[in-house]
C-alpha cells in the first residue's frame, strides 16, 4: 500500500518531528513562559509553524515574527494561515548573522532546538540580544540527550547555560518538560 503525501515523512527531521511532536505540545510549553499577550515575540528557527501559530494566537494584541532559514518552511506556515483568522505573524527569512529586526526591538525571543541545529550557536545568541529589550525574556527548548541521528548537535545544560549567560543574560529557570527535552529561561540584562 502506497502511503500518502501528508502521512510519508520527506526527510529525517520530519520523521524526528513526528516522533516527538506530542511531547513538545505548545499548549503545555507556552504557560511557563513568561509571554504577555501585547509582547513582540520572535521564534527563531521556526520550521513548520509547530510554536509559532500558537504563539501568534496568544500574542493578541502583539506581534510574533517567525523566522527561519529554509523558505519552503516558512511556506509551510503561510498555508497554515490561510485556514484560520491570524493577522500578527510576520514570517522572515534569517541567517545566524542576521536577523532582519531593529535593535531592542523584541520583548522575548523562543528557540525551539535551534541551537541544536545551528552552525555557530555563539554568532546566533549574539545576534538575538541585539534584537531583545533589556529585562526582555528568551526561551530555548533543548535536548535532554543526544538527537545526532537527526542532526542536532547535543548542547549539555552546564554549556548552554555558559553560552547565555555569558552574554549578560541571567537563568530564571530550567527545568525537564519530559524524557527528551527540557525548557530554559534567560531574562536579559
Amino acid at each position: 500500500m502506497k502511503a500518502s503525501k501528508k502521512t510519508a515523512p520527506k526527510n529525517v527531521e520530519e520523521l524526528f518531528l513526528t516522533k516527538n511532536k506530542r511531547l513538545l505540545d505548545p499548549f503545555s510549553v507556552i504557560p511557563l513562559i513568561p509571554i504577555q499577550p501585547d509582547h513582540l515575540v520572535g521564534d527563531i528557527g521556526c520550521g513548520s509553524g509547530n510554536f509559532s501559530i500558537p504563539l501568534a494566537k496568544y500574542l493578541f494584541s502583539g506581534t510574533l515574527y517567525a523566522f527561519d532559514k529554509d523558505v519552503a518552511m516558512l511556506n509551510l506556515i503561510t498555508d497554515s494561515l490561510k485556514s484560520i483568522n491570524l493577522n500578527n505573524i510576520e514570517l522572515k527569512i534569517y541567517t545566524e548573522t542576521s536577523i532582519p529586526l531593529k535593535d531592542n526591538i523584541l520583548d522575548g525571543v523562543f528557540l525551539g532546538l535551534t541551537l541544536e541545529k545551528s552552525q555557530s550557536p555563539n554568532i546566533l545568541l549574539n545576534e538575538i540580544k541585539r534584537t531583545i529589550k533589556q529585562f526582555g525574556w528568551l526561551t530555548i527548548v533543548s535536548s535532554i540527550n543526544d538527537l545526532n541521528n537527526y542532526g542536532y548537535k547535543y548542547i549539555p545544560k552546564l554549556k548552554l547555560n555558559g553560552m547565555v549567560e555569558k552574554l549578560g543574560f541571567k537563568r530564571l529557570s530550567q527545568r525537564e518538560l519530559n524524557e527528551k527535552f527540557y525548557l530554559s529561561i534567560y531574562k536579559c540584562q
